[in-house]
């Protein structure tokens, strides 16, 4: 089972703004220049519950992997994803 702190989280109103936020990078298909640290780690966490491990593989790789390799919970999300799809 996966454990993240809660205090990594945002309040319920911001987390739904940040989930808007990144579905709007999955619906884009490009790589991804421009985004926010917060909505990836909101998304990737709905992702996980909802077990869509490629969609966080596929953002993932879209991400620079500086964003990857410095945020160890993204790091976490991806390689465990990695593995399930």
């Amino acid at each position: 089972e996966l454990h993240i702190p809660r205090h990594s989280f945002p309040t319920r109103r911001s987390s739904d703004l940040l989930w808007k936020e990144f579905e709007s990078y999955m619906n884009s298909k490009c790589k991804l220049k421009l985004f926010r640290s917060e909505a990836i780690r909101v998304g990737f966490s709905r992702l996980w519950k909802e077990k869509n491990y490629k969609a966080i593989v596929d953002i993932a790789e879209r991400l620079p992997e500086q964003t990857i390799q410095e945020d160890s919970n993204l790091l976490m999300y991806y390689y465990i994803s990695l593995g399930r799809v």
